[in-house]
C-alpha cells in the first residue's frame, strides 16, 4: 500500500502521477489541478491547464482572471464508495458557498474518475482592488477523501497555495509563477525532493528546472519550437559496512569484518529513455530529452512543457530519477551520498529529427551543468538533499547568428562520445552488497 503523501506513477497508457492516502485496506490517488481564465470579450477563456504542484507555493493572479479548481481521481480502491473534495479561500474575495465549494462522485474507480472529470471545476474569482492599491494576498486549499462503502474515510489529501492578486491593466494577463517574482535571471532552477517508494521500488528524486525564454514559438529568434537535449552521470560514495565475521575471522582479526565502501563516478551518458536507446535493428534514433516539448501529454515523464511564469513564458523541465531501495535501505543504515550531475542543452526542435539532423544543424539557445546530491548521515537520520549550479552559462543567445551549433558545445564539453553511442540506464552503478 502506498504511504500516505507519496508521489504514485501510475502504470498503463496514461502514466499519470498523484498524491496518495491511505488508510487500513483503503487507498484514494489523486492531483488537483488549476484552470487560468481570462475574462475577455464579455466571457471567460483559458489560457493555461497546469497542476497545482507546478504553481506552488504561490503565484501572483491578475484581477481580470479566474482560477478553477478541478480534482482527477487515478484510483479509489477498493470496491464502491464516495469521494469528497473541498474548497476554501481566506482572503477579501468573493465567498465559496458550499454547494459551490463542494465535488462529490459515488461509485468505483471507474465511475468516480468519469464523473470528476465531467464536473465543471471550482471557481475562485478575483477580489476588488482600487486602482493604485497594491496586491492582495489569500491562500487557496483544496482537499480530499475517500470513504469506502463500510470502512472509515482515509486520511485527507490537502494541496494548498497562496494567491497573490494584483489589478491588471487592460489587456495585461500574466500569471507569475513559483520562485519567479523579482528575479531576474535567465535561467532559473528550483529543484524539489522526496522519498518516494513506488511500485518499481525506487527512492525517487523528483526535480524541476524552469528556462525563461520570450516565445516558445522562436528559439534563436527562428520559428522553431523548444527542445532539451541532456546527459547524466552519477557519483557515489557508499559507506562500508561492520558485520560479524566467522569463528576463525574473531580470533584473527578481533571478532568483525569490513565491507569495504564502494565510491566511483560513471561516464556521461545520453538521457533518453531505455525504449529509445538505439539496437542493432534500430540504429536512429531521437536524442531529446523528451518528444513532447510543447506539452501535449504533460502526464509523461520525462516532460518538459510551457508555462507562465513572471517575465511571461518559461519551459518546465521534470523528471524523477531514482535508484532501488536496497542501495537506500544501505545509504540509509550505514551513511554516504548518490549524486546525479547533469548537463542539460535547451535547444532549437527540429520536427521529426534524428541525432544525426540535430548534430548537423541544431543550434543552443541555453545551458547549464548541475548536481543534485542527496547525503546520508547513517543510523537511520533523515538524508540532506542539496542542488545547486555547478557551471552556468546565464547568456540568453535570442538570435539564429549568436546561438551555437550543437556539434561545437558537444566537442567543447566533451559530451559527443556520450551523444553518439547511448546507453541504457538500467546498467548497474554501484556493488550493492547484495
Amino acid at each position: 500500500m502506498a504511504k500516505s503523501g507519496a508521489v504514485y506513477q501510475e502504470l498503463g497508457k496514461t502514466r499519470e502521477r498523484g498524491r496518495a492516502a491511505g488508510n487500513g485496506n483503503s487507498l484514494l490517488i489523486a492531483w488537483f489541478g488549476f484552470d487560468i481564465d481570462e475574462y475577455r470579450n464579455s466571457k471567460y477563456h483559458t489560457k493555461v491547464e497546469t497542476r497545482w504542484e507546478n504553481l506552488r507555493p504561490e503565484f501572483g493572479m491578475p484581477t481580470s482572471g479566474r482560477l478553477g479548481i478541478r480534482l482527477r481521481v487515478l484510483r479509489a480502491l477498493p470496491g464502491r464508495g464516495t469521494v469528497t473534495a473541498e474548497v476554501s479561500r481566506d482572503g477579501p474575495g468573493p465567498s465559496l458557498q458550499p454547494q459551490e465549494a463542494t465535488r462529490r462522485a459515488e461509485g468505483e474507480t471507474e465511475e468516480i474518475r468519469a464523473a470528476f472529470r465531467k464536473m465543471d471545476p471550482v471557481y475562485i474569482l478575483p477580489p476588488n482592488i482600487a486602482s493604485g492599491c497594491p496586491p492582495v494576498l489569500e491562500s487557496v486549499t483544496a482537499r480530499v477523501k475517500w470513504t469506502p462503502d463500510g470502512d472509515a474515510p482515509t486520511k485527507e489529501l490537502v494541496e494548498s497555495v497562496r494567491v497573490r492578486w494584483y489589478r491588471s491593466r487592460a489587456g495585461r494577463f500574466i500569471v507569475y509563477g513559483p520562485d519567479v517574482v523579482g528575479k531576474k535571471r535567465d535561467t532559473h532552477m528550483r529543484l524539489w525532493s522526496k522519498a518516494a517508494f513506488l511500485p518499481d521500488e525506487l527512492y525517487g528524486l523528483r526535480y524541476e528546472i524552469f528556462w525563461d525564454i520570450d516565445n516558445p514559438s522562436a528559439c534563436c529568434g527562428t520559428d522553431q519550437s523548444y527542445a532539451v537535449i541532456q546527459f547524466m552521470r552519477h557519483h557515489w560514495d557508499v559507506k562500508g559496512e561492520k558485520k560479524p565475521s566467522s569463528e576463525k575471522g574473531e580470533k584473527e582479526s578481533g571478532g568483525e569484518e569490513e565491507k569495504k565502501e564502494s565510491k566511483g563516478t560513471d561516464a556521461w551518458k545520453l538521457d533518453i529513455r531505455d525504449s529509445e536507446v538505439p539496437t542493432e535493428d534500430r540504429k536512429v534514433y531521437d536524442p531529446t530529452y523528451t518528444r513532447n516539448p510543447r506539452g501535449k501529454h504533460p502526464d509523461e515523464e520525462p516532460v518538459v512543457f510551457v508555462i507562465p511564469n513572471g517575465k511571461g513564458t518559461a519551459i518546465l523541465q521534470y523528471d524523477r530519477p531514482g535508484f532501488s531501495k536496497d542501495l537506500y535501505d544501505r545509504l540509509s543504515n550505514f551513511g554516504g551520498e548518490f549524486a546525479w550531475e547533469l548537463h542539460s542543452l535547451l535547444v532549437c526542435e527540429i520536427e521529426n529529427g534524428d541525432a544525426k539532423a540535430y548534430r548537423e544543424k541544431g543550434l543552443v539557445e541555453q545551458e547549464m551543468r548541475w548536481k543534485v546530491t542527496i547525503r546520508f548521515p547513517g543510523g537511520g537520520g533523515d538524508p540532506e538533499t542539496i542542488g545547486r549550479i555547478e557551471k552556468g552559462y546565464p547568456k540568453r543567445r535570442k538570435k539564429k547568428e549568436d546561438c551555437r551549433g550543437l556539434l561545437a558545445v558537444l566537442n567543447e564539453r566533451g559530451l559527443l562520445t556520450a551523444f553518439n553511442n547511448p546507453r541504457r540506464h538500467k546498467e548497474e552503478l554501484v556493488d550493492e552488497g547484495k
